[in-house]
């Protein structure tokens, strides 16, 4: 068989043909991947740099509201009050001492208290000595930010105000910040030539910067300014105001530079232009050598490659569209965590997010278990068998699940969205610890520290509110008093420790013998407080303060002794003997001291006459 001429025009005609076809589709493939790839690496260190910003605004505000509330504890405000009217009043400074070490354990490396005229009244822990590499935090008068050891540190300084809104002294509070340093130090997983840049102007207005620069060999604090070789920086634009993604050169080096705003800090995040596209350059190596391999196989398996590298292309977009879908997710939910959303709204909100970032939204349903609720969303069935999961931790120990379920059995992406769904039970993990944070706060400010009664702020609200509420339902209230006899002594003979589990004794007792819509407070000291609402007359005030002091007269087992105490109650009824919450405190009061000097162990009911005697004789004193 002779091979014309005519039959080398045709092999070269056909072999030209696959090479034109296949280097065309190669460059369709390639025009295609490349917009995808930039916008999806662009994305990528956008969300890395938005992901590491708005953990060290959460870290701030968190330090920043710890330090807030400790300025509201009562027995703060009550200590400083006392100091600044007796200066090295040993109750004060003992009790300012106890609560130091408590928030000193809590997690706070220093504190120190001074009194209204900036006196230092007591210093507890170390606070960080090199003062030169700060920042200044221009946005919160005397606070800063400052690199020590290695290590991030938030020290605030903070007015105390008295219930008047007065001030009556200052505290100053340092914390450091390791899950901070951690996540602006560990950037290695980005990439090699990554570099991350903090700063913030030393002066409003100023040239000057502080800095921290994180590369993947270490950190180090450095003071630069705006321009180098009259260049701006990257963290300029931060700095004034913007965000974006820019190309330019860096210590001469071709950079891709994502930067930031943080109100008075910028942040920018840089990367060798190199590394940034090199798993673009990768993908171009993959489609080369495709191409070679098409224009080896030929003609017949023209159509087998082009269909699956077509296919690849879609699974490719369909991946990176999936990408984007959980980014929005997460991103919309982190948003829902700062809005103080209520908690049935906010887990509702988080479960739509999540449906619509799945593959197949309309046959997705979830439900996220806690200890004691369960949020579910529509459709859900819990025993299809076609389920992903992710268990929520809180602190450390298991506190819930999030589980996905399908209605139907698809060819779904399941490494990816399980991913996804343990990303987002790690978030809810961290919403709830700071909630509790935020209820373990709200607890401490408005409740008795060693008995976990409501201490006298918060039975001055709720005086107020019953008050309220009975002058328009023209109801009755009262107000009893009670003071513990013979518990000084017990408290001089076997200790402050046996005192305070008496104490605790005696609150439990007296929340037993009360209605739940009742309050049982702590005064101070060894008084307490009842609140009757709704009442009668005074004959059910008379039940219970007989009540209270049968169960008193009851021994007390502390320590493995047997201890007796007994009770003196004063009774003011509202409004007979007081409209407002003052008149009702100090009608009971007196009413009280009758009661210790009838002989202890009673109850009295307020009388003007109590009133007149107490005016005439000017003070009475009991033990």
């Amino acid at each position: 068989m002779f091979i014309t001429r005519d039959d080398y025009k045709i092999s070269i005609a056909g072999g030209l043909l696959v090479v034109g076809l296949t280097l065309a589709a190669g460059f369709t493939v390639y025009s295609m991947l490349k917009p995808l790839i930039e916008s999806s690496l662009s994305k990528g260190i956008g969300v890395a740099l938005k992901s590491k910003a708005d953990f060290l605004e959460s870290q701030i505000e968190e330090g920043l509201t710890n330090t807030y509330a400790i300025a509201t504890y009562p027995y703060l405000i009550q200590a400083l009050l006392q100091v600044n009217a007796q200066p090295g009043n040993a109750n004060a400074m003992r009790d300012m001492k106890r609560e130091m070490n408590s928030l000193l354990l809590a997690g706070f490396t220093a504190i120190t208290v001074y009194d209204i005229n900036s006196n230092k009244v007591i210093q507890g822990g170390h606070f960080s000595q090199n003062q030169s590499q700060k920042f200044p935090m221009h946005a919160h008068h005397d606070s800063f930010m400052i690199w020590d050891d290695n290590q991030l540190s938030l020290h605030v300084r903070k007015d105390v105000l008295d219930q008047n809104a007065r001030r009556i002294g200052s505290i100053a509070a340092e914390t450091r910040l390791p899950q901070l340093t951690r996540n602006l130090t560990e950037i290695r997983e980005i990439g090699e030539s990554v570099e991350l840049m903090l700063c913030e102007p030393l002066e409003v207005g100023g040239q000057e910067m502080a800095c921290l620069l994180s590369k993947v060999d270490g950190v180090e604090f450095k003071r630069l300014l705006p321009l180098t070789d009259g260049v701006a920086l990257p963290i300029s634009h931060a700095l004034g105001g913007k965000s974006g993604i820019i190309i330019e050169e860096y210590r001469q080096v071709p950079t891709v530079a994502a930067y930031t705003p943080l109100g008075t800090f910028g942040m920018v995040l840089m990367q060798d232009k190199k590394e940034f596209y090199a798993p673009m350059i990768e993908q171009i190596k993959i489609i080369v050598a495709s191409l070679i391999v098409l224009i080896i196989i030929g003609i017949l398996l023209l159509s087998w490659l082009v269909l699956p590298l077509m296919r690849r292309l879609a699974r490719s977009e369909k991946g990176a569209r999936e990408r984007l879908k959980e980014c929005q997710c997460l991103h919309g939910i982190r948003r829902d965590m700062e809005r103080n959303l209520q908690e049935s709204e906010f887990y509702q909100k988080v479960i739509a997010r999540l449906i619509q970032a799945m593959q197949f939204p309309e046959m997705t349903s979830v439900m996220i278990e806690l200890d004691d609720k369960q949020f579910v969303s529509d459709r859900y069935n819990k025993d299809s068998m076609h389920r992903l999961q992710a268990r929520i931790v809180v602190n450390g120990e298991a506190y819930g699940w999030l589980r996905i379920i399908y209605s139907e059995d698809q060819p779904f992406l399941l490494p990816e969205e399980q991913d996804l769904i343990d990303t987002v039970a790690s978030v809810l993990g961290r919403w709830i610890e700071r909630e509790q944070a935020k209820q373990r706060i709200v607890q401490m400010a408005t409740h008795d520290v060693l008995t976990g009664l409501p201490n006298r702020y918060l039975l001055q609200d709720r005086l107020k509110q019953v008050l309220a509420h009975d002058r328009r339902t023209q109801e009755q209230a009262a107000v009893l008093f009670v003071d513990l006899d013979h518990f000084k002594s017990i408290n001089d003979t076997l200790g402050h420790a046996a005192g305070d589990l008496l104490l605790r004794e005696v609150a439990a007792r007296l929340n037993a013998n009360i209605r739940t819509e009742d309050t049982a407070a702590r005064h101070g000291g060894d008084e307490f407080i009842i609140l009757l609402q709704n009442i009668t007359g005074s004959q059910e005030a008379k039940l219970v303060a007989q009540k209270i002091l049968n169960e008193l007269i009851q021994p007390f087992h502390i320590h493995g002794k047997e201890l007796h105490i007994g009770g003196s109650i004063g009774i003011a009824m509202f409004p007979s003997d007081g409209n407002d919450v003052e008149d009702l405190l100090r009608s009971s009061d007196i009413a009280m001291y009758h009661a210790k000097k009838n002989g202890r162990n009673n109850y009295q009911f307020f009388s003007p006459e109590m009133n007149q005697k107490m005016a005439e004789k000017g003070s009475v004193e009991l033990g």
